[in-house]
C-alpha cells in the first residue's frame, strides 16, 4: 500500500471514529441521555416510606415497590400518584418519567 494510500485509509478512519463518538451523549459518562427518570417520594402526615420520602434516579422502564409505614397513632389512607395499587400500603410504580408519588397518613 502506498504511503498516499495509507494517509487516505486513516484519515477515512478517523472520520468515521469522530462521526461515532458525536453521536454520544451523558456528559461523557456513556450513559445516554434521557435514559433515566427522576421518582420523588413526598410524606403527608405521620409516617415512613420505603424508598425513603424524597428524590431518586432511576433507569426508565424500572419497577420500584414502595411501602408505607405508619407512626404510632397513624394509619396509612392512600397513595397519589401513579401507583398499581393506591389503597394498599405496599404497591409499586413503573419510572416511565418524572412522577411524584405521596404516602398519605390520617390520624
Amino acid at each position: 500500500m502506498s504511503k498516499k494510500s495509507t494517509h487516505k485509509l486513516l484519515l477515512v478512519v478517523l472520520l468515521l471514529v469522530g462521526l461515532a463518538l458525536s453521536g454520544c451523549t451523558g456528559a461523557g459518562t456513556g450513559t445516554p441521555t434521557g435514559s433515566f427518570a427522576e421518582l420523588t417520594i413526598v410524606v403527608d402526615g405521620e409516617g415512613t416510606v420505603s424508598p425513603k420520602e424524597g428524590p431518586g434516579k432511576y433507569g426508565k422502564g424500572t419497577l420500584v415497590s414502595l411501602t408505607a409505614e405508619p407512626a404510632e397513632g397513624w394509619e396509612f389512607a392512600y397513595w397519589s400518584g401513579d401507583v398499581a395499587q393506591y389503597d394498599s400500603p405496599s404497591t409499586e410504580v413503573v419510572v416511565d418519567d418524572d412522577k411524584v408519588i405521596t404516602a398519605v397518613f390520617y390520624n
